[in-house]
């Protein structure tokens, strides 16, 4: 997959990166049923102007700030913007992260070491990134710069919404997506500059998190596994037999589906960014606001937990710990697959109902490095 992801066109390394696991050299007992992100959005490709004022977020833990900030920074390159964040703030400008994660399809969250019947949260923190134009255009990062943006300069991304994996919630929000390795860079040089006066925090009272239970948590999850089964059920290559062989044919990117990838266009919406002419976009309306955000106070701010349709599966062991595109960093199988969500403390499972059918606890494959 590495070639995908080296991919010019930074929609199909977005698309790839919530492809179905396979084995691969880091993680040999890799499952499809072990994937979070089964669902493919629909991912745009294009630029930011060069000197537009910009700044992404991410949701983080406090590991991830305090890797940022040594420049060390391991997040995810899946990103929102200031228009998605302040329409789950409430009048006072505290952001309420549980609407904040349903607007990204953000995964439920919770140390890897918690017990059996711990509840689940969301991260404490939503980062935040200002595009520092002068260090973009040093001399000295021309070789970070050659990669990040088009011949006149711009940044180039990869934006749309958060539609396809509604497991986790109900989406909506912007997101955007960045190379993760050059986006770490960036944020290791300083070019996407760490704003802490514009992160939310809970340790500050900028943001508030409520929990989920685990039962809600195994409702999403069985949720997440029949949208897998669905996938290698509906496989057209027939002489795929295993879930791998279908997960490798369903992932592999053929010139007719990078055409696809790169013709498609994202759902109208006030973005950050504008088509990238390169691709030659027929015309539509997606709208570059950078300072054109919602009012505050906007925020559906419920003191339930989440309710989540469907009927709970039988209790198990599984408990898959990859985390959100727009939260976090992504684990070391990220690396040959392009996960886009991720934790530093998580796990992968295998699909809760057939855990459930087999009645046997899973093994887990660790996660490393993120959020």
């Amino acid at each position: 997959m590495s070639d995908v992801h080296d991919s010019p066109s930074l929609a199909i390394q977005a698309h790839c990166c919530q492809n179905l696991y396979e084995p691969s050299e880091g993680h040999s007992d890799a499952s499809p049923h072990d994937t979070a992100f089964p669902g493919h959005d629909t991912f745009q490709n294009g630029i930011i102007p060069n000197g537009q004022p910009t700044t992404f977020y991410t949701a983080a833990t406090n590991d991830d700030i305090d890797n940022i900030k040594s420049h060390n920074s391991k997040m995810s390159g899946f990103l929102t913007d200031a228009y998605t964040v302040n329409s789950c703030k409430n009048a006072d400008g505290v952001l309420d992260a549980n609407l904040y994660a349903s607007k990204t399809q953000t995964q439920p969250w919770r140390p890897s070491d918690s017990p059996r019947g711990t509840d689940y949260t969301y991260r404490g923190n939503v980062a935040a990134f200002d595009v520092n134009w002068d260090k973009l255009n040093d001399p000295q990062n021309a070789d970070l710069k050659a990669r990040l943006c088009d011949e006149d300069g711009n940044l180039k991304c990869a934006y749309g919404k958060t539609e396809a994996n509604t497991h986790w919630s109900e989406g909506g929000g912007n997101q955007y997506y960045i190379n993760r390795d050059d986006f770490n860079e960036a944020v290791n040089r300083g070019i996407f500059e760490y704003n802490d006066g514009k992160a939310l925090k809970e340790d500050n009272g900028t943001l508030t998190r409520r929990r989920v239970s685990e039962d809600e948590y195994d409702a999403m999850n069985y949720h997440r596994g029949k949208i897998i089964d669905n996938q290698l059920s509906s496989c057209p290559n027939q002489t795929a037999t295993s879930d791998i062989e279908k997960a490798h044919f369903l992932n592999q990117i053929t010139p007719d589906k990078a055409d696809q990838i790169n013709s498609a266009q994202a759902a109208e919406g006030n973005y950050l960014c504008k088509p990238d002419p390169a691709y030659n976009y027929s015309q539509n309306k997606n709208n570059a606001v950078s300072g054109e955000l919602p009012a505050q106070g906007t925020a559906n701010h419920s003191t339930e937990t989440p309710i989540v349709a469907g009927e709970l599966p039988p209790a198990t062991q599984n408990e898959p710990q990859n985390d959100n595109a727009i939260s976090g960093t992504p684990p070391d199988q990220a690396q040959d697959v392009g996960l886009p969500n991720t934790t530093a403390e998580g796990v992968t499972g295998k699909d809760l109902a057939e855990d459930a059918a087999k009645n046997s606890s899973i093994v887990f494959a660790p996660n490393t490095g993120i959020t």
